[in-house]
């Protein structure tokens, strides 16, 4: 995230949609006019501060720069192993100016729109106790997944078959808990905590509905 610095010494943390406005300091609650866009994006260290997000993803990528520079995503000490992170997420939807055209025949509509999507396989770096600690949250994590999957057919299985005139609304809870392992499934949330602390990594997949994200086996590193 990146911050300016007040008349008084005190950093504010800024985010990207306040380029251009203002901001009361927190210590003397003084206002300070946030820079434009591009400059806030080279305060957080961005090279490339002119290119969309995805760009700036790949770039960073690419170009080996922080987050992934071979340190660990997590505490910053050198990494010794990496995940390989398989993502897929909307890059794009552009949808018509005028959903609807009008003609001989009366007025048509037209809802669709052109999406872009994209796959991209991101590098995640840990040292090796914060590999440990990813390894057994992911470890206890599908333990639970698959206990909450074997609880909700034990438990809506003998409800669907004694109690037929109620299963409608007893069944919502089990539709409820499938639906979010179903989730956790399609985009591991582990994952969460490290991309919404790195702005490039924030950029591009916060607000992603159709975010799937499957991490892949752990390589080590030299």
């Amino acid at each position: 995230m990146p911050t300016i610095e007040c008349s008084c010494g005190v950093p504010i943390d800024v985010e990207e949609f306040e380029a251009g406005s203002s901001k009361a300091c927190p210590g003397c609650g003084e206002s300070n006019r946030i820079p434009s866009l591009a400059k806030l994006r080279m305060l957080d260290g961005e090279s490339n501060p002119y290119l969309d997000s995805t760009s700036r993803l790949l770039a960073a990528i690419q170009e080996s720069r922080h987050p992934f520079d071979g340190t660990c995503i997590k505490c910053g000490q050198h990494a010794t192993v990496e995940y390989p992170v398989k993502t897929r997420f909307l890059k794009e939807r552009i949808s018509p100016d005028l959903p609807f055209h009008g003609g001989l025949t009366g007025v048509s509509f037209d809802f669709s729109a052109d999406e872009q999507w994209m796959r991209l396989t991101i590098p995640f770096r840990f040292c090796g106790e914060c590999s440990r600690e990813f390894k057994w949250r992911a470890i206890v994590g599908r333990s639970l997944l698959f206990l909450g999957l074997i609880a909700a057919i034990g438990i809506g299985l003998p409800i669907l078959v004694l109690t037929r005139v109620f299963a409608a609304f007893l069944m919502l809870p089990l539709i409820w808990g499938i639906s979010q392992i179903a989730g956790r499934v399609r985009a591991d949330r582990r994952l969460d905590p490290y991309l919404k602390r790195h702005s490039v990594l924030r950029t591009v997949f916060s607000g992603q509905d159709e975010l799937v994200i499957r991490i892949g086996w752990p390589r080590k590193l030299k």
